[in-house]
């Protein structure tokens, strides 16, 4: 089994990645070259099976909390067109949630559930290279080698 693991990327998938990895008892350090984790983008929409995602990794909460829960339809248009291009008839998935969250909500959400899952956030810290291998080594711009025993780039 896994017991140490660096990820690359604190992204969104960065930090679902090391969040289920936590939840499954591995050591995760996650490196980012940004020096703050500033999300930036607007909204996105999580269809049923996101959620269920989301959920394993308790990250669904506070989404919730804070997205708003479509019932009706979700509609897609050009609107310099002024027409509908598609509309997704959501009343036929009764009981399965679809929600539309703002990007950074989900990123903070994330970074929190992360955090308390015991996830080392390292920011600041650009991996120039990696040399695969059974212990893979990581060469940081700083001139830090990190070895683990897997790595994911995100």
């Amino acid at each position: 089994m896994i017991e140490t693991a660096s990820v690359i990327g604190a992204g969104i998938g960065g930090l679902a990645c090391a969040i289920a990895l936590a939840h499954k008892g591995v050591a995760v350090t996650i490196y980012e070259q940004a020096s703050e984790i500033v999300e930036v983008g607007a909204g996105l929409q999580v269809s049923p099976n996101g959620l269920v995602v989301l959920r394993a990794l308790g990250v669904d909460g506070p989404l919730m909390r804070t997205g708003a829960m479509i019932a009706k339809s979700v509609v897609l248009a050009d609107y310099k067109a002024g027409v509908e291009v598609a509309r997704l008839d959501l009343t036929r998935m009764a009981g399965r949630p679809y929600l539309f969250a703002h990007r950074h909500d989900l990123v903070t959400s994330l970074m929190q559930v992360a955090v308390d899952a015991g996830v080392v956030l390292r920011l600041g810290q650009r991996v120039e290279t990696i040399h695969p291998g059974d212990t893979p080594r990581m060469c940081l711009a700083s001139g830090e080698e990190v070895q683990t025993q897997a790595v994911v780039c995100a």
